[in-house]
């Protein structure tokens, strides 16, 4: 079963499955990349975080650094404050 289908949008399996399987340098810390602004990531992430919508998981995703899954945990106009 591919690992999208087993996390489904919950959070705590993605975070499970972040720690347990990823390569990428968030994968300790449960692929949390916080709080980001556009322009800040690859273009294919912005794609993502900044076209869908939050409490799912997108992917698989292909950059230059492999494949992802990512989790959209919320957003925010970063112009407002929180």
């Amino acid at each position: 079963r591919p690992p999208q289908e087993e996390i489904g949008d919950d959070p705590v399996k993605f975070a499970e499955r972040a720690k347990s399987d990823s390569h990428c340098p968030t994968g300790p810390n449960g692929g949390s990349l916080g709080f980001v602004v556009r322009a800040k990531l690859c273009e294919q992430f912005d794609e993502v975080v900044f076209n869908e919508g939050p409490g799912a998981v997108y992917g698989p995703v292909t950059t230059p650094a492999g494949l992802h899954l990512i989790f959209v945990h919320s957003c925010r106009d970063p112009t407002k404050k929180a």
